[in-house]
């Protein structure tokens, strides 16, 4: 994903300023969210930067944002802790493949299965009514509308 540079004007107050940026990367983690539908080890890669990036914003810039932020980013630490979890099963799969465990191969997709399943369900929760992103994610695309139809679905509570 190429970045686009970010104007900002001198008038603009830090809080907007701060919410464009949050919102820049909320974006950016909600769009590289659909790696969960194949799972692709490089796409998950992906969206756990994204989730990085989106949980530095909101801790560097936790100042100049509305409390609703408060909670997003343990909700983002544990989602990179898991995706962690999961490239680690990556990892260890490409070594057993590697030496010709295949059994320990199958052992480690299942639990790289299991820790896909619990990231998913922490990122789908943490943005449904109530959740931990829900009040910032709500906040941040009222100002910055989401790139998708589908974004909006999964805000909405549904399943993507």
């Amino acid at each position: 994903m190429k970045a686009r540079p970010i104007a900002f004007t001198l008038d603009e107050q830090p809080r907007d300023a701060a919410l464009r940026i949050v919102a820049i990367r909320f974006s950016e983690a909600l769009l590289l969210s659909d790696a969960f539908e194949d799972a692709d080890p490089r796409r998950l890669h992906d969206f756990r930067i994204a989730c990085k990036r989106l949980r530095y914003a909101i801790e560097l810039l936790r100042d100049d944002l509305p409390p609703v932020f408060h909670e997003a980013a343990g909700v983002l630490q544990q989602l990179q802790d898991l995706l962690g979890e999961v490239h680690d099963c990556d990892v260890l799969s490409a070594m057993a493949v590697e030496h010709g465990a295949q059994r320990l191969r199958k052992r480690i997709a299942r639990e790289r299965e299991k820790k896909i399943e619990s990231a998913r369900r922490l990122w789908r929760s943490s943005l449904r009514q109530n959740g931990e992103l829900q009040g910032a994610a709500a906040l941040v695309l009222s100002r910055h509308p989401p790139a998708s139809g589908p974004q909006l679905h999964l805000l909405r509570g549904g399943e993507t």
